[in-house]
């Protein structure tokens, strides 16, 4: 996937429903900065958290985000390491005797999640369905691009089946559209 695939999943959502200024802020998980969604959308507020983040990325994109993941608890962790120590010494400010002593959102502080998938791992699956099941998220867009003519793609089917389990669990509205001039589909569960 390139950069390319991500600002065309964001315009399709954004054709289906999804509109920043109309929420609080919202969380994107999974996307390294490069294929973020948080890209087109840092004049609004929201925040990029997933185990792909390289700090120094997020300064030459000029958005807010962080190195880390979801607890089972759908708790945002972001882990303290040298190079978090140097990036939010400049852009956020430490707070005392906080587990990670960094000051980053809280998962309530989101009403909305935004999940772009081209690669991804169990783990981030796993952070696919917390974020699914907290109750703060009533506004979720989780979905992926795949090539017209790629059928035979394995990870295709994978995420279709992650697609499924989650309009299965979750009351979700899927959302399937074929763009032949690009030759492209886009995969969408939307709540």
């Amino acid at each position: 996937m390139n950069n390319n695939d991500s600002k065309l999943f964001y315009d399709f959502i954004r054709s289906n429903g999804y509109n920043p200024e109309n929420y609080y802020q919202t969380l994107e998980l999974v996307q390294s900065v490069p294929n973020s969604m948080s890209q087109y959308v840092r004049e609004y507020k929201q925040f990029l958290l997933s185990r792909k983040v390289i700090y120094s990325e997020l300064e030459e994109y000029d958005i807010k985000g962080a190195l880390g993941y979801l607890e089972a608890d759908a708790t945002i962790t972001v882990p303290k390491t040298l190079e978090a120590d140097d990036y939010f010494r400049y852009h956020r400010p430490k707070l005392p005797y906080t587990p990670h002593g960094y000051r980053y959102p809280d998962i309530s502080e989101f009403d909305t999640g935004v999940v772009f998938m081209d690669e991804f791992s169990r783990n981030e699956v796993s952070q696919i369905i917390r974020l699914s099941c907290a109750k703060n998220f009533p506004n979720m867009f989780i979905g992926f691009v795949a090539d017209k003519n790629d059928k035979n793609d394995k990870t295709l089917s994978i995420k279709e089946d992650i697609l499924q389990m989650l309009s299965d669990g979750f009351s979700y509205h899927m959302v399937h559209d074929t763009d032949s001039e690009k030759g492209k589909e886009f995969y969408l569960m939307k709540r």
